[in-house]
């Protein structure tokens, strides 16, 4: 990307490190062992191994450090996370912040994953999201997704 296409540009962690008490990761390998041993018993052996798997991949995730990400919003489109995202594919934007957590809310013409959530860390870079945004994007009330608010609720 040349310099002169950037029109912001920032860093911020991928979202926020949850202290996970032991009673956590006790609760998840309970319910995991519990859900597969009912699967096996009714004879679903391919979801019992699915749920020992599942269980395995979020312990995995719930130690996992968040990395810090470049977002960039240039004259092409956002990039984050290595990825260009045109305009042409963005309908409008929304800024909020939850819990002091600051984010800039995305929403797309995507099917699967509509909304992207791009946190921020400090006012200055948040009044620079919305004077560029603001003249290329509309601005409309964003909610997160259900999904989303339950992941975060989980822990992830």
């Amino acid at each position: 990307m040349r310099e002169e296409n950037i029109l912001v540009e920032w860093q911020a962690f991928e979202y926020v490190q949850k202290n996970r008490r032991p009673d956590w990761f006790w609760a998840l390998g309970v319910i995991a062992v519990a859900g597969s041993i009912v699967a096996f018993l009714y004879g679903n052996f391919l979801f019992g191994i699915f749920v020992i798997l599942a269980a395995g991949a979020m312990m995995f995730f719930g130690v996992a450090k968040p990395q810090r990400i470049k977002y960039v919003i240039s004259t092409d489109g956002l990039i984050f996370d290595g990825r260009i995202y045109p305009y042409n594919r963005l309908k409008s934007f929304w800024m909020e912040e939850v819990e002091g957590e600051k984010r800039l809310l995305i929403k797309s013409d995507k099917t699967f994953l509509p909304v992207m959530v791009m946190p921020f860390e400090d006012d200055e870079t948040g009044e620079d999201i919305y004077s560029v945004l603001s003249q290329i994007l509309d601005e409309e009330e964003i909610r997160e997704s259900n999904a989303h608010k339950i992941m975060d609720r989980l822990g992830f």
